[in-house]
């Protein structure tokens, strides 16, 4: 993983499938037809270009940023894939992930030629009221004008917003580990900064290719670097003037991606951070990404993923929170549970009393293990274990103290088998037994 260079082929075979729902295109607003495709100097005036102009939006989300809120998920998906949408609210976009973390999911979608479609959008942004539909009929060749009016409407709605996750339907975000970047307030920039993964590639110039752009709109036959498109951050402060700078351009470029994040981009001085998750996007184009993306996300070492299936994405999501500490199991009602109740509820130590010398021993044995297992993880500053993942190296020693607590401090209770830590408040070190 980390930069990708080649040419646009890969990534259309991915984009063609994944946008497979999406070939309904309005000649009115945009075409792929030779014989009735605009031209690339079709403007409103000398210096914009009329697709760039602003679109009337015929669904907007209630409530897209309360107070509070300084964070935007803003997903690309199209009217088709509603089980999509169903999952991702399931899982990072569910209301307790949202107010936990304080930022808020809008689906971007444009229009369909099909009433039954457009009725089921309609019903669906009503119930959820997290959809922001553009008046525009939605194909891959219009997917700068999708981008461009979400833009607008985050500028317009949204001025208190201080970073933007955009993603497409098929990506997974580890929230958990955003969030604790976000936090941190030295790992991700809130200033004129593009955070994803560089991406390069020659600019095609096929005509009738989605992906077909014109010497005028773009002299040089290669593209800056730009950011990969299934997932990016991006800090708020660079939509008024990538938007300003758009409005300016005379000749359409449907490359969203390559012309937003690499050729504007470039031209307003934009930041890029390309090496703060170089290695930690994963999607296709990678050979064999479908075999290894749950894995690579469960330890740790990915942080946008594509998912093969919701089933997969909503499992991953589950054990991503749990793996982060975000969501514990109840206690079932076994003998082991009882013992953890019994230990919380004595409240005279900090890891409680321990029922005989023999669980202490299988403590001491996990710590161990631990300890003798760790690795640092790829491009991460957490270390994997055979308990999980320990957030630096101090919480690491931390546990060895509590390992070594077991032996220093426990002493036989009276009339009894149990042994106490030496955390607990009646501990005498004077009578240990070891």
């Amino acid at each position: 993983m980390g930069k990708r260079i080649g040419n646009y082929q890969e990534i259309i075979e991915r984009i063609e499938a994944r946008q497979s729902g999406l070939q309904s295109i309005d000649p009115v607003i945009l075409t792929l037809s030779n014989e009735t495709q605009p031209q690339e100097n079709d403007s409103m005036n000398e210096t914009m270009h009329r697709f760039y102009r602003p679109f009337r939006f015929s669904i907007t989300p209630k409530e897209p940023c309360p107070s509070g809120i300084d964070t935007l998920f803003i997903v690309h998906t199209s009217i088709a894939n509603h089980k999509r949408r169903a999952a991702i609210r399931e899982t990072y976009a569910n209301d307790y992930w949202e107010k936990k973390y304080e930022y808020r999911t809008i689906f971007v979608v444009g229009r369909s030629k099909d009433e039954e479609k457009e009725r089921w959008i309609k019903g669906e942004a009503r119930q959820y009221r997290d959809i922001l539909q553009i008046d525009y009929i939605d194909a891959y060749r219009n997917m700068t004008i999708k981008f461009l009016n979400w833009m607008r409407f985050v500028r317009d709605d949204c001025p208190r917003v201080k970073m933007i996750v955009k993603m497409d339907d098929d990506i997974l975000p580890n929230i958990h580990w955003i969030f604790d970047d976000f936090h941190n307030g030295t790992m991700i920039s809130e200033e004129n900064t593009f955070t994803c993964l560089e991406y390069h590639s020659p600019v095609v110039r096929e005509k009738g290719s989605p992906w077909y752009v014109s010497k005028e709109a773009h002299p040089s036959d290669d593209w800056e670097a730009f950011c990969c498109g299934p997932a990016f951050i991006m800090s708020a402060d660079l939509i008024s003037r990538l938007v300003k700078n758009i409005e300016n351009k005379q000749f359409y470029t449907s490359v969203d991606d390559a012309f937003v994040t690499g050729q504007i981009a470039k031209e307003i001085a934009a930041k890029h951070d390309f090496r703060l998750y170089e290695h930690n996007f994963l999607w296709p184009g990678w050979p064999g990404w479908e075999k290894i993306v749950e894995r690579k996300m469960l330890a740790w070492k990915v942080i946008f993923g594509a998912y093969t299936t919701t089933t997969a994405m909503k499992r991953i999501f589950d054990e991503l929170s749990h793996l982060s500490g975000a969501v514990t199991d109840p206690p079932d009602d076994l003998p082991w549970s009882n013992k953890l109740e019994r230990k919380a509820e004595s409240n005279k130590t900090r890891m409680g009393f321990w029922s005989d010398a023999a669980e202490v021993l299988e403590w001491v044995e996990i710590g161990v293990s631990g300890l003798a297992g760790f690795e640092k993880s790829s491009g991460r500053g957490k270390f994997e274990t055979q308990m999980g993942f320990w957030s630096d190296a101090e919480e690491v020693l931390e546990w060895a103290g509590i390992v070594t607590s077991f032996f220093a401090g426990f002493e036989n209770s009276s009339g009894s088998t149990k042994v106490e830590s030496e955390r607990c408040e009646s501990n005498d070190l004077s009578k240990s037994s070891v």
